[in-house]
């Protein structure tokens, strides 16, 4: 600020006119106002600039799978990805005021191509009545980490639990949400409520929500988070699938020949799940169980985890066990195609480490093994597509993975 100043007296002070017929006082007083001009228009430039703030994260990372299942969109071509865990998000927020402002993020993943796109542009208002309300492209809260699912660096896992956080085919819908905390002398209670639309490129096809909604609750108290949450989604549709047929999801043979494997046309799924977290900075724990129905052939689970850690200074080793089960394999029953893909069951046993290298910057290591597949696939497209062509397939499957996470 000092320079600008600078610069104004200097160009004052070149102008001969403005001090041709002032006297010594005068001009004092013409600089000390213009002085004083300058010091507020900078200050006021200043408070511009103080209102934008603006960050972003990164993520590296690698996977490998004993035999290509498509654990986690890995793929059924190959083993080793080393895109589906890479990206890099920018996040941009501007407050108009100290109740109003508007937040940005922007995000390009390695598993799309690098492509960008507006996963978060929302305004947002905070009420006297002290009820916060967003509206715009938001993210959908259903998980503990939903708010950061896309910053690796906020979670300690080298990825999420795949049982639980991949049941959900998108992260983000158009629409509006409400927030509200009470305070209960020892504990806080946060009650949010939302209620929008979204169209996904799922593992079905294209698919329409053209409304979901649900209402969530938080409790937390000393170290501890309890959270419940239920919702709804109603009059889901495919809008193609691999051929021509309608509302279907069809699986290609050969580039020739089409099976059908599902439809859905208008049909609803609920959603309800509970979770808990404790972290004194010693230890840590972490647990989800998720109840997911949808109506037709497509699979009802049930699923959970829990995930035990403990702090050795800037190390976080981890053990994670989690299940998945569809409960109604009998709907499938008379399509056999249907069965190899949707019936799942499986368990996940997970070691892990998270090492802070520094204070924005964590690596993460991590191998999970899957087993106890019953007679499904565990809803594996890799390891269903084998099956379907009469390939032998293993009884357990391996993930090896590498992450480095930094915000910034």
């Amino acid at each position: 600020m000092q320079w600008r100043i600078a610069i104004g007296l200097f160009a004052l002070v070149s102008t001969p006119n403005v001090f041709a017929e002032a006297t010594v006082e005068e001009r004092i007083t013409i600089l000390e106002q213009q002085v004083a001009s300058y010091k507020s228009q900078m200050e006021s430039n200043d408070e511009e600039d103080s209102r934008f703030t603006f960050g972003g994260y990164l993520s590296f990372g690698v996977g490998y799978e004993s035999q290509p299942y498509n654990y986690d969109g890995m793929g059924t071509n190959k083993r080793s990805d080393w895109e589906q865990l890479s990206l890099v998000g920018l996040q941009l927020n501007y407050q108009f005021s100290d109740s109003t402002s508007v937040g940005v993020q922007g995000l390009a993943q390695g598993a799309e191509n690098w492509s960008t796109e507006i996963t978060w542009a929302y305004l947002k208002h905070r009420f006297d009545s002290g009820i916060t309300v967003r509206a715009g492209r938001l993210g959908v809260p259903l998980y503990i980490y939903s708010d950061y699912i896309d910053v690796g660096y906020a979670y300690p896992w080298a990825r999420t639990p795949v049982n639980v956080y991949g049941l959900m085919p998108f992260t983000s819908y158009t629409g509006t949400d409400a927030t509200y905390s009470f305070d209960l002398d020892v504990a806080s209670l946060r009650v949010q409520s939302f209620v929008g639309s979204t169209t996904s490129d799922t593992n079905f096809g294209e698919t329409d929500f053209p409304l979901i909604y649900g209402l969530n609750l938080t409790l937390n108290y000393d170290d501890m988070m309890f959270r419940v949450i239920g919702g709804k989604a109603n009059g889901l549709t495919i809008n193609n699938g691999n051929s021509n047929a309608t509302n279907s999801y069809d699986l290609l043979i050969n580039n020739n020949t089409s099976l059908v494997v599902g439809t859905l046309n208008d049909e609803n799924a609920f959603f309800v799940g509970s979770g808990f977290a404790y972290d004194d900075g010693d230890y840590l724990v972490i647990s989800e169980l998720i109840r997911q129905y949808t109506a037709g052939m497509y699979p009802d689970w049930n699923s959970g985890y829990i995930t035990l850690g403990y702090y050795i200074e800037e190390f976080l080793p981890y053990v994670t066990a989690g299940f998945i089960r569809s409960t109604d394999d009998d709907l499938r029953e008379s399509n056999s195609t249907s069965q190899l893909f949707f019936n799942t069951m499986y368990n996940t046993y997970s070691l892990g480490v998270r090492w802070d290298v520094y204070e924005n910057i964590a690596l993460k290591g991590d191998v999970t093994l899957l087993d106890n597949f019953g007679d499904t696939n565990g809803a594996l497209s890799g390891r269903a597509g084998k099956a379907l062509l009469g390939q032998s397939v293993t009884d357990s499957l391996v993930i090896y993975t590498i992450r480095l996470d930094l915000t910034f």
